[in-house]
């Protein structure tokens, strides 16, 4: 009788233990699951903006090369846009418009063997498109809106940059429990 209640003195600790972990990771459980979506959601809010700012930049950039292709039908200044396009493998394909919506040119990459190869419609603003951003905004020269364009944009960095960031806030939590589950060794004692 005195054996089993010693055995029952030592396992009350060890309940105690494992009952306060569990609230502890439960707890932590729950203020990661909050901090991760609260900064994924940020993530993926800056990394649009900042992508919507870069590619507005480029466009307003190459308007001056764009003027030359369009207003003088120069064949190889169509040809150093499409060149100047090709450099960012993330454009997927560039559809430009005049401001009455007439296409003027299209481009699409190479390894773009998704796209149906038609344009796509001018709507203005960030828009999905599979996995995809569609971005279709103005061109300005001078500060004057001289065309409009749809950019197709691939969203792999984007993703990749969230994934990265989830690694980022789940692996202390994951490296917080193997430690303690290897510490956390339930001793046994014997009784002579």
């Amino acid at each position: 009788m005195k054996e089993t209640s010693e055995n029952y003195c030592i396992q009350q600790p060890l309940k105690i233990q494992k009952g306060l972990f569990n609230k502890i990771a439960l707890m932590m459980s729950g203020v990661l699951i909050c901090v991760m979506l609260t900064a994924l959601t940020l993530s993926y809010y800056s990394n649009t903006q900042r992508l919507v700012k870069n590619v507005k930049v480029m466009m307003n950039a190459l308007a001056p090369v764009f003027i030359d292709t369009i207003v003088f039908q120069d064949t190889e200044s169509s040809l150093e846009f499409n060149r100047l396009i090709s450099q960012y493998k993330e454009i997927r394909s560039l559809s430009v418009y005049d401001l009455n919506n007439k296409l003027l040119h299209y481009y699409h990459s190479d390894n773009a063997q998704d796209v149906t190869l038609r344009p796509f419609l001018y709507m203005s603003g960030l828009s999905r498109y599979k996995k995809d951003y569609l971005l279709s905004y103005p061109a300005y020269f001078n500060g004057d809106p001289i065309f409009k364009y749809v950019v197709y944009y691939s969203a792999s960095n984007i993703f990749k940059t969230i994934v990265t960031q989830i690694l980022i806030y789940v692996l202390p939590f994951l490296f917080f429990y193997c430690v303690y589950s290897f510490l956390y060794v339930p001793q046994s004692h014997s009784t002579a």
